[in-house]
């Protein structure tokens, strides 16, 4: 009777030290596919945000035109900036897409680029009403020549 009882003692103490690796398997088959699924909706949540909440699925607001570069770099500009450049006004004039989402879109151009030309259209809007002319347009010296090059594409 010693021998059995001490035999189920062992089984029970065996038994006991078993009970956390059970548990912890059944926590971990329990667990692992509950996370896995609010893994992926958190991540379908986050690209739903996204789409909500990103800039450039916004309307362009009235009377603006928005520029986007390669490197996605958006300029917004007035249309009346924008219309400094004959190629942008036929642009915005036409029956095509840009005229109605005036929206512009210069793959092959860097928003540095893209920007120095902005600030030309305001420069340019802003000194056609002053006859004595005394302020230049700055260019950086390593941009001049693909400055040229994109207001001569421009017609500006």
């Amino acid at each position: 009777n010693e021998c059995y009882f001490n035999n189920n003692a062992c089984l029970v103490s065996s038994i006991i030290e078993l009970i956390p690796c059970f548990i912890s398997v059944a926590i971990i088959t329990f667990l692992i596919p509950v996370f896995l699924s609010a893994l992926k909706n958190n991540k379908s949540n986050k690209s739903n945000k996204t789409a909500i909440m990103d800039p450039s699925t916004l309307p362009v607001p009235e009377g603006y035109v928005k520029l986007i570069s390669n490197d996605g770099y958006e300029f917004l500009i007035r249309i009346e900036c924008a219309m400094v450049s004959k190629f942008l006004k036929t642009s915005l004039e036409s029956g095509f897409v840009e005229s109605k989402t005036r929206i512009i879109p210069f793959p092959e151009k860097s928003g540095k680029l893209l920007e120095k030309v902005c600030e030309y259209f305001y420069y340019k809007v802003q000194t056609q009403s002053q006859e004595n002319n005394t302020l230049e347009f700055e260019m950086p010296q390593e941009m001049v020549v693909e400055l040229l090059m994109f207001s001569h594409f421009l017609d500006c």
